[in-house]
């Protein structure tokens, strides 16, 4: 073969090859050890067993991608279930693919569902979620409905139980609110140290609790410089800021240099709501 043709055919003979290499890796991934492939990479990201039932379909373009209809997370030492997603789809790195090995860059659940200790449960409609690592910060996106919107990025330290969170809560016609903080999940129980909550532009920190077990209970101990009641508590979407709307039971200590309330001001005061704060 002379050297001119073995230039002009060593492009198609490289394209011919991808392009097998490429087809071999999608029937991978629609077979049985693809999906179970996608269910070790995805549990070894969270450090819980996960199941992916359902339909299982693969998606080439706009990038390779894999969707289902059903997702279920487990406890792993009691197998019980934890969480559970009606659509999933993931985004994945296409040079890995040809190891037969999977990097998720990012991924979408619809219909999320997390199981609570006391039997209750929290829904999302839509969460998203970039390419996760424990100890480092990944952005994600949630859909509440109603409830407005959620985005920012968090990292998960699996060694301390402690989730970093960044994020910022945004409802129709209401003030933004920022969170950023350390949160620490125990059984029955989050607690929330060195935290700041940004309303609008007002701003209160602390550290506090919350109790899953007996019932929701919110205690906070909080320290703020001015702030003005009447526009913080109409940016409290549970309603209007009346503390009997709460799904939870609130336990709230303030401190502040001034409120404001009605046109009336007080400085150098507490505000106490419900009991005293305990994180027992």
């Amino acid at each position: 073969m002379s050297i001119r043709r073995a230039l002009i055919l060593s492009p198609l003979i490289l394209a011919a090859l991808f392009a097998a290499a490429y087809f071999a890796l999608v029937y991978w991934l629609e077979s049985a050890g693809g999906r179970q492939a996608l269910e070790k990479t995805m549990a070894d990201r969270i450090g819980m067993p996960v199941s992916l039932g359902g339909d299982f379909d693969i998606r080439l373009l706009p990038s390779v991608g894999v969707s289902g209809t059903q997702l279920l997370v487990s406890d792993p030492v009691t197998g019980e279930e934890v969480a559970t997603g009606n659509y999933y789809e993931t985004d994945l790195a296409l040079a890995p693919l040809f190891r037969e090995e999977l990097e998720i860059r990012h991924v979408l659940i619809e219909g999320l569902k997390l199981k609570l200790p006391d039997g209750n449960g929290l829904f999302f409609p839509r969460i998203s979620v970039g390419a996760f690592a424990f100890n480092r910060p990944t952005d994600f996106e949630v859909d509440w409905s109603w409830m407005g919107r959620l985005d920012g990025q968090f990292a998960w330290h699996p060694e301390e139980s402690r989730l970093w969170l960044d994020a910022l809560w945004r409802v129709e016609d209401r003030d933004e609110i920022a969170y950023r903080g350390d949160i620490v999940i125990q059984p029955g129980k989050m607690s929330f140290a060195d935290s700041e909550l940004i309303v609008g532009d007002q701003a209160v920190n602390g550290e506090g609790c919350l109790l899953l077990d007996g019932g929701p209970e919110l205690n906070l101990l909080l320290a703020a410089d001015r702030l003005d009641l009447d526009a913080l508590l109409e940016n409290i979407p549970a309603g209007q800021g009346d503390p009997e709307s709460l799904p939870v039971q609130l336990n709230l200590r303030l401190d502040a240099a001034e409120i404001r309330r009605g046109g009336i001001v007080a400085r150098e005061t507490r505000l106490e709501v419900g009991g005293q704060p305990s994180c027992r």
